[in-house]
């Protein structure tokens, strides 16, 4: 997957940001820090690493890399001291095609934990991918990106991958980057096979969003929480994450409902 902020000339090295986290914000969990809405009950697994490309490892050899984040360049990391200990748990059953499973990694110091995923993006050494979590787990990684982005730390020091709807020009110009879109919905559709989200009326070059009907159900479950549904989107100021592609004008297809993020009740769009 190609990012926008690949294109930034700064590397972020995640030894780096681990060592920085763990010396300056690591505490006892409290409510801003609660790593137990993204893990799931199951048995932690102590890994090691990352390697330069960001990769975990247990003592079989077996491989992790965290879910529903993605760092971008790296600085050659070298594993985390001994003095710290490394704990995954899994998000996912399936690996993908380099054997990686996804995972939420906990770095642990004594009594403290943190969720390293959250402390990167509060960091913004990260950017927010949603894929596996929960929405409780979701609304929390979230929270931490905005926090970064509000502050223009890390990737957010000129904002550069965050786009307004009204320039579908400028959003095509990114295409097959992972960027952040923010507007005004203007109509909603749909086919028996997909749904769509148009953000202008001209849809041969306006942006549009799309995704499979068969997520309907998720994408409603999800908007409950807002005390939404899908028919109240119209009209609604959105933001939307995901990889760009052109086809009659910019489109994002959306594969997980967490792409979608409705911003009304928070601030305008950009």
């Amino acid at each position: 997957m190609n990012y926008l902020f690949l294109e930034d000339t700064r590397s972020f090295s995640i030894l780096g940001a681990c060592l920085l986290l763990l010396g300056v914000f690591v505490r006892p969990v409290d409510a801003d820090q609660d790593i137990h809405a993204c893990l799931p009950n199951s048995i932690a697994m102590a890994v090691y690493g990352p390697d330069g490309h960001g990769v975990f490892a247990d003592e079989k050899g077996a491989l992790y890399v965290m879910a529903d984040v993605d760092v971008p360049t790296q600085d050659s990391p070298k594993p985390l001291t001994a003095s710290k200990q490394v704990f995954a748990y899994p998000a996912n059953a399936n690996r993908d095609r380099w054997g990686r499973q996804p995972v939420w990694v906990v770095l642990s110091t004594g009594e403290r934990k943190v969720l390293l995923q959250e402390l990167l993006l509060r960091q913004g050494s990260a950017v927010f991918v949603p894929r596996y979590g929960s929405y409780r787990c979701h609304q929390q990684l979230r929270k931490a990106e905005a926090s970064a982005r509000q502050k223009e730390l890390g990737i957010w020091a000129d904002n550069g991958m965050v786009h307004a709807s009204r320039h579908p020009a400028r959003i095509e110009a990114h295409s097959g980057r992972y960027v952040l879109i923010e507007g005004r919905l203007v109509s909603l559709g749909k086919t028996r096979s997909t749904r769509y989200l148009n953000f202008g009326r001209h849809w041969k070059t306006d942006l549009t969003v799309t995704w499979p009907s068969r997520l309907d159900t998720n994408m409603q479950t999800y908007l409950k929480h807002k005390g939404m549904s899908l028919s109240d989107l119209a009209g609604r100021a959105l933001q939307i994450r995901g990889v760009v592609g052109v086809k009659d004008g910019p489109y994002i297809e959306i594969e997980h409902p967490g792409q979608l993020h409705v911003l009304d009740r928070e601030r305008k769009p950009q």
